[in-house]
């Protein structure tokens, strides 16, 4: 047994035994009823759902052909790895892969160059008995139906090289369905099942159904008796003798690390890590019920072990204890260092990086964090960058009371964290000049009639200006930030 801590969760790839792993860890859960009302879709990229783990390490392979494309689901195992059909790949061979790609979190509306990572090489079960004919129109037809796919590394502006799964994490996998009852008299134990549906929006949500399924060792295959897939919003749904249930390579994880969508609290589980892919959704046509090919060491575990002694990186991979990764983009505009400010002013500036910002939050002379709202367009920031489609909208501001500060110098610190966990720092020092009050109302006249006003280059001298019955000497700067005049000196004369 191999096992690897990464974001919190063991990778573990049991490569011996079957059905080791059969206590549970709560209550039994088969005997709670689950119905199609309980199929719940992953929100789409901007309800924060589909981009949280561990949704996000499952997406969309599209395989390009003469002919159009080919599309399913696939599911993160490693740093480079994704598990899918194997019928998904059936073009990938014939077309020689140019253009495959795996979206993470895919939801229809997100899908960019940059996220979409190019599948460079594959692998196919050897034990995969294909079907004769397009699909797989009888059980047993498309047997051992599992591949792994290699995605692309990338290197970010510093020259780093890294693999997708270092950055969003990835599933666990337990081999021999991973303690699954393995006969029909044995109480079925809870599968989450994701993945992408032929005729549900249009392919581009993610679904999830949680359902009690049993092992087939006869027939290689996980089943569920899960009823037909409808669409909880509209009713909508699949017409079970002549359409798939959903996209092939879709996962099915015991012990998911979300609640189960059940109707009553349950505990269910086994001796096992969290998020565990057991088998992959099998290209079925007119069964009417979902199955899928449950991986073991003859039909799964050579092919990854091929890609993890070509390159251990792909399959294994140690999180450093420090997540800073100075190759984000990470700018603060205002205040700027060595600047001055007066009254009340923003804290500005822009962020991105190919993965979402998660948080965003700012200190003053290191006192308590406090957030700040981003996602503010900025074309100029997007056409500066045109190839990171987030930086389109890599914008944040907040008001912020200078003039609450005291007189001189501080220091503000800026943290930006990404979905990964990886953040970066930015941070300034500025001068905060004031008058005798921090707020000027509108009932304190500030009178300029009697002043001596001067210039030279981007300065202008405003001498013996009134403000509230007191007279100041007040120096303003263009500042190209903010296009506008800003006070950088106030004077008192008294």
């Amino acid at each position: 047994m191999r096992n690897l801590l990464i974001f919190g969760v063991v990778f573990q790839l049991a490569v011996g035994g079957s059905g080791a792993h059969t206590q549970p860890a709560g209550g039994a859960g088969a005997e709670v009823e689950l119905t199609a009302a309980n199929i719940s879709r992953a929100s789409s990229y901007d309800a924060d759902v589909s981009t949280r783990f561990p949704y996000r390490t499952v997406g969309r392979i599209r395989v390009f052909s003469d002919q159009g494309f080919d599309e399913c689901t696939g599911a993160l195992i490693g740093p480079s790895l994704v598990v899918t059909s194997a019928k998904c790949l059936d073009e990938f061979f014939r077309s020689g892969g140019i253009g495959t790609t795996f979206t993470p979190a895919y939801n229809g509306v997100y899908e960019t160059d940059l996220l979409s990572w190019r599948v460079v090489d594959a692998r196919v079960s050897p034990l995969r008995v294909p079907s004769p004919t397009q699909f797989c129109y009888q059980l047993g037809e498309c047997t051992n139906d599992i591949a792994i796919v290699k995605l692309e590394s990338r290197a970010d502006r510093l020259g780093n090289t890294f693999r997708l799964g270092e950055k969003i994490g990835w599933l666990n996998v337990a081999l021999n369905g991973g303690g699954l009852a393995a006969d029909d008299t044995s109480p079925s134990k809870l599968v989450t099942r994701l993945h992408y549906h032929n005729y549900l929006d249009e392919n581009e949500k993610l679904l999830r159904v949680d359902y009690p399924a049993t092992l087939n060792q006869e027939l290689g295959v996980i089943t569920s008796q899960s009823p037909e897939i409808v669409d909880p919003a509209t009713g909508a749904g699949d017409q079970p003798a002549t359409a798939p249930l959903s996209f092939g390579g879709g996962p099915w994880i015991i012990n998911f690390g979300e609640p189960p969508h059940v109707p009553d609290a349950i505990s269910v589980g086994f001796d096992l890590t969290r998020n565990s892919v057991v088998a992959v959704s099998q290209y079925l046509y007119g069964t009417g019920q979902p199955y899928a090919s449950y991986f073991t060491q003859e039909n799964f575990g050579v092919i990854y072990e091929e890609f993890c002694n070509l390159e251990p990186r792909d399959c294994f991979w140690e999180a450093p204890d420090d997540l800073r990764n100075d190759a984000l983009r990470f700018n603060l505009e205002e205040p700027i260092e060595g600047g001055s400010y007066a009254g009340i002013g923003n804290i500005r500036g822009w962020f991105f990086d190919e993965f979402p910002l998660d948080d965003l939050k700012i200190s003053i002379d290191d006192g308590a964090f406090v957030p700040v709202p981003f996602g503010g367009v900025r074309e100029d920031v997007g056409d500066a960058f045109p190839n990171f489609p987030l930086a389109a909208t890599s914008g944040f501001s907040m008001a912020f009371g200078y003039g609450n500060l005291e007189p001189g110098t501080h220091t503000i610190r800026a943290i930006a964290t990404t979905i990964t966990g990886e953040f970066t720092e930015a941070s300034a020092e500025f001068e905060v000049v004031a008058f005798h009050k921090n707020f000027i109302s509108r009932e304190e006249v500030v009178d300029a009639t009697n002043a001596a006003i001067t210039g030279a280059g981007n300065l202008v001298e405003m001498k013996n200006v009134s403000v509230d019955g007191r007279s100041y000497d007040v120096e303003l700067r263009w500042s190209p930030e903010t296009q506008g005049f800003e006070i950088v000196s106030i004077t008192s004369r008294e």
